[in-house]
């Protein structure tokens, strides 16, 4: 087994140092991200943020027992991933290339952060005042408030500029989720490996 450390990211800044113990597991069975993409695709979430998720698995087959129990209970089989609450896992069935991967990662990862990490009054905000009054970043965040968490904090990651045209939705991400980081606009991304 591989041991890595996650390096600090500037939302991290002012918060004790925990421990994010979160096995990474299956993607030896495929071709598309290497081990050290995977990796880099995690280190540049907040240590925070990971606090609480134990695996991230691939299971193209839907083979592990949770995937097996999700076919069973008549989960979509066009799902690409999902975040088990209760089992603090994310699984991943499929993706096409490394993009997508890592905004499936994002998006679930984000599903996590709604769901362990904030506070309820701020899931409340989101609920109620932000996501009722905003349009929606992608078809798919249309679905509901949850969907639209997790879409918006996979496109702050990856795309802020994009989420900033949106003004409440990249407000409250930058201030509220991720701790103040901004834009770094002479780099045209977020600033967040310490």
């Amino acid at each position: 087994m591989r041991v890595q450390t996650k390096q600090q990211t500037a939302s991290d800044r002012g918060r004790s140092r925990r421990a994010v113990n979160l096995l990474v597991s299956g993607f030896s069975r495929q071709a598309i991200a290497s081990v050290e993409q995977i990796s880099s695709t995690v280190d540049v979430v907040p240590t925070f943020h990971l606090a609480g998720l134990d695996q991230i698995v691939y299971d193209p087959g839907w083979e592990t027992g949770s995937g097996l129990a999700l076919r069973q209970n008549q989960c979509p089989r066009r799902s690409k991933a999902v975040f088990l609450r209760n089992e603090r896992k994310i699984l991943v069935f499929e993706f096409d290339n490394l993009a997508e991967l890592r905004h499936i990662l994002y998006h679930e990862i984000g599903h996590h952060v709604f769901d362990r990490v904030l506070e309820s009054a701020l899931r409340r905000k989101w609920v109620t005042l932000i996501n009722p009054h905003s349009r929606h970043v992608t078809r798919y965040a249309a679905r509901n408030a949850l969907e639209d968490f997790a879409e918006c904090y996979a496109i702050f990651v990856r795309d802020p500029k994009q989420l900033q045209k949106i003004h409440r939705k990249y407000v409250f991400l930058r201030d509220w989720v991720f701790a103040g980081i901004a834009l770094n606009l002479e780099q045209g991304h977020i600033d967040m490996i310490v």
